[in-house]
């Protein structure tokens, strides 16, 4: 089956609430869409957020993206055709797009075959145990949301931090107090902290259970995190 159409659109998404994580606060979100459609008609779905969205590189990211489309017509959606290996050679500095297009692609492909795409893809696993994700809130804001996800059956909370430790540290604690036998929590500093203050989080919720610390530190720091004590080093990850 082959490509006859590909159209790639932006839209600006508003958020129900403001989301607020480390340095940075949105009320909406933009995001580049592409629609592929086969020559039976059916249309496949994609879509991407740029990680620098500032208007200008958006505008960017659209242009590169809506200069490709020309290149997909007549391609063929066969499993195992060159249309998705072609992604990497004719995108190679824009994961986002090449994720994008992916998407579409395989949308395209599922719904072509009438089947869901995991079981096209071989489906291992019928559920799994997901994380709800906490912004940068206040206490009280933190563990209501938290309270709530945990009453609508979630069980594994990733939190927001990196604006200040100190509040960092009482909002982990906190919430270990509402029901720590029954979920994991995990946080997120989306490079936020400093090396003071990574070892200062960690001394004072070591003992609480903390699932991992995510990305704590600034891209170019992430080789200090070879000199951290095994421990510390144990428990942060990479994004």
């Amino acid at each position: 089956m082959k490509i006859s159409q590909a159209k790639v659109e932006k839209h600006n998404m508003q958020l129900k609430a403001p989301w607020a994580i480390a340095g940075h606060v949105h009320e909406s979100i933009e995001n580049i869409f592409i629609k592929i459609t086969g020559v039976n008609g059916v249309t496949g779905i994609g879509s991407c957020a740029p990680a620098n969205d500032s208007k200008e590189n958006l505008n960017h990211y659209f242009k590169i993206l809506d200069e490709y489309t020309t290149s997909l017509i007549d391609q063929n959606l066969d499993h195992n055709s060159d249309t998705y290996d072609s992604l990497l050679l004719n995108l190679p500095e824009y994961p986002e797009l090449r994720a994008a297009v992916d998407i579409a692609l395989h949308d395209l492909y599922a719904k072509t075959h009438e089947a869901s795409l995991v079981q096209l893809l071989g489906q291992e696993h019928h559920s799994f145990k997901t994380s709800i994700t906490i912004g940068v809130e206040s206490l009280e804001k933190t563990i209501s949301a938290a309270q709530s996800h945990i009453d609508n059956g979630f069980s594994i909370l990733k939190i927001k931090i990196g604006e200040c430790v100190e509040e960092d540290i009482e909002r982990v604690k906190t919430l270990f107090e509402l029901n720590p036998e029954n979920i994991q929590i995990r946080v997120d500093a989306n490079r936020g902290y400093s090396k003071k203050e990574l070892i200062q989080f960690y001394e004072n919720t070591q003992d609480l259970g903390l699932e991992l610390i995510e990305q704590p530190l600034e891209i170019e720091n992430n080789q200090d995190m070879l000199y951290f004590p095994e421990d510390i080093r144990a428990i942060c990850v990479a994004d």
